[in-house]
């Protein structure tokens, strides 16, 4: 299969916009075109591709991008197809606006990443900063579709504002989490730092660890979902993201419905430690 791939020539000094990176937007250009692409950093000062990338291979849907990519924000922007695969960590709003293909970072990835996406699939094999798939300032409505997956840790407000889609971290979530949310699923393997799920609307928040219920939930039932049996399996076999040592996929989970400060309709289901 034929590859474009973008190596940075050297460590940006500053915050760099690369919302233009996608290979969706970079297919069927020639090398040189990709080159002459217009970027910005932070500041408004203007540069090319071809000067922060060396660029090699045939652009197609399938792009790579090598480098130490920390201060190198907005990769894969309002991305529709293809697989963009980030050899590093990342900077902030990977996957901004997608709606569909495939991001992989190999190392973290910086905050707000999936802001409000619509489809497709980001995968980040290190950590990520606050706001995962939530909205813009000023926004009610966060990621509307999609999958967002996390080996490590989250940050604050994971999932804010969520209408729909599903969040799977496998660390640690920050405090926050699914703050304001419509709808759409977040599971995390880890500890949720309080508060959690307040102002949630139909969200449902799968805590296989510790996590503290807010005072606007009522206990509900203690049962065996089996949606969540058939998302863990999912996590695992597309994703690899497996349930850690000791879980299984069969638990007992205590539901608690909420907020009922708003419709009441969402729920925290927490696994039950026998």
């Amino acid at each position: 299969m034929s590859e474009l791939v973008l190596t940075l020539r050297r460590p940006v000094p500053r915050r760099l916009d690369a919302s233009p990176i996608a290979p969706d937007k970079l297919a069927g250009r020639s090398v040189g075109e990709i080159k002459n692409m217009v970027l910005y950093f932070e500041d408004g000062e203007r540069t090319v591709i071809g000067a922060v990338f060396d660029v090699a291979g045939t652009a197609s849907n399938d792009l790579r991008i090598v480098g130490a990519l920390s201060r190198v924000d907005r990769l894969g922007t309002g991305m529709t197809s293809g697989i963009l695969t980030i050899e590093g960590d990342a900077g902030h709003r990977v996957g901004d606006a997608m709606s569909g293909g495939r991001i992989e970072v190999a190392g973290d990835a910086g905050n707000f990443i999936g802001r409000e996406m619509r489809g497709g699939e980001i995968i980040v094999r290190g950590d990520v900063g606050d706001g995962a798939g939530g909205a813009s300032p000023g926004s009610k409505r966060g990621m509307t579709g999609g999958e967002i997956v996390v080996f490590g840790s989250a940050g604050a407000r994971t999932g804010a504002c969520m209408r729909r889609g599903v969040i799977a971290v496998g660390g640690d979530v920050g405090p926050g989490a699914l703050r304001a949310a419509i709808a759409g699923t977040l599971v995390a393997f880890g500890n949720i730092s309080p508060p959690a799920g307040r102002w949630s609307k139909r969200a449902s928040l799968i805590a296989l660890a510790d996590v503290a219920i807010p005072p606007s939930y009522e206990y509900s039932c203690t049962y065996q979902p089996g949606f969540v049996r058939v998302l863990l399996t999912h996590l695992r076999r597309r994703y690899g993201l497996s349930a850690p040592p000791g879980l299984h996929e069969h638990e007992w989970y205590e539901r608690y419905d909420g907020d009922m400060a708003e419709l009441g309709r969402g729920e925290i289901l927490r696994r039950l430690k026998i």
